[in-house]
Order: C-alpha cells, then sequence, then structure tokens
C-alpha cells in the first residue's frame, strides 16, 4: 500500500487589511442581536426582559455555569425580543435583540474592579465575560482556574487563526500601551 504525506491546506495569505487602523461603524446598526452563546459551554441566561433599556456594557446574560461567560450590552436602547438564531455551526441558541436608541450611554454601574489577590483577580476577569478568540470562545476565567498552580509566565498571544483576521494585527498596533499595561497587572 502506497502512502503520500500529506502536507495539509495552505490558505494564502491574505492580511490586506492590517495596515488599515479600525474605524467606529458609521453610522451605528439600528438594532443588534447579542446570541447567548458566543464561548463553548453552557449558554448565558438572560437577566432583561422586552421592554427594558439597557446601557453599554450593562450585563444582560449571566454566566450559564462554570464553563459560560456573562454578556454584556454592546449598544444602549431597548431589548426588543427574545429570539433564537442560527450560529455557523448549524445550532440555534438563545439571543436577545436590542434596538440602538444611538446615544450610546455607558452603564452608571461601570467601575474598575478592585484587585487585592489573584481570586479577586479571577472573579473581575470572570465578570467581564472575557472568553478567547479562537474557533471555541473558551472562557478565560476557566482558563486562569487552575488550581494548585500559580501561572509561571504570562503570554500575549498575537498571532490570528483565520488567513484573513487582523484584529490581533490592529490592537498590538493600535493599543500597544494599553497592551502593556494590562501585562503589567
Amino acid at each position: 500500500m502506497l502512502f503520500r504525506r500529506m502536507k495539509g491546506v495552505h490558505a494564502p495569505h491574505r492580511k490586506h487589511t492590517a495596515g488599515m487602523p479600525a474605524v467606529p461603524m458609521d453610522p451605528p446598526p439600528k438594532s443588534v442581536t447579542i446570541p447567548l452563546s458566543m464561548h463553548i459551554g453552557t449558554p448565558a441566561q438572560p437577566v432583561v426582559k422586552p421592554g427594558d433599556k439597557v446601557f453599554v456594557g450593562q450585563l444582560i446574560a449571566e454566566a450559564g455555569g462554570f464553563v459560560s461567560a456573562p454578556i454584556h450590552a454592546s449598544v444602549s436602547g431597548t431589548v426588543k425580543a427574545m429570539t433564537e438564531i442560527l450560529q455557523p455551526n448549524g445550532r440555534t441558541c438563545p439571543a436577545i435583540v436590542i434596538e440602538n436608541d444611538g446615544q450610546n450611554t455607558l452603564w452608571e454601574g461601570i467601575r474598575p474592579p478592585e484587585i487585592r489577590d489573584y481570586d479577586s483577580f479571577l472573579a473581575a476577569v470572570r465578570a467581564s465575560g472575557s472568553v478567547g478568540l479562537g474557533g471555541a470562545g473558551f472562557p478565560t476565567a476557566v482558563k486562569l482556574a487552575v488550581k494548585g498552580k500559580d501561572p509561571e509566565a504570562l503570554i500575549i498571544n498575537g498571532a490570528e487563526c483565520e488567513p484573513y483576521i487582523t484584529s490581533d494585527t490592529r490592537t498590538m498596533l493600535d493599543e500597544t500601551e494599553q497592551i502593556l499595561r494590562g501585562a503589567a497587572m
């Protein structure tokens, strides 16, 4: 039997937007549909209902379990509906539809977290809803919650996993100081 060595698929490197700075979306969308499963694990559970007024950064869905992440509003406006959407993986998930009021009003409860120790750091990461940007969207707090061994190193991975994505590149170029401050913390 003859075996051939497989060399994989090599998509063309098309990072044409890497040299372009990020720009605000203008005009902003009239409404947004926010999936409650933007991470691996249990979908988040809504804490708002149709008719509620929400603000940028406000919690709209709490984590549905340990391997889950809370979700916050990306626009200010009014919750119009709770719906189901089809995701790229072929599954459906619950979602919240917010009619954008165009004001981009920040939620009054936004405060910097108080970090005193590793546990308070972990709680702040969990509350932020931070997830990995790879295909699974693994909750960052779960990655950091490994018991019995403190992290020995911080790796800032700016290598994009897709041939057309340039968001990591732009963030490293446009927000370098913020990345370094975050790493120092």
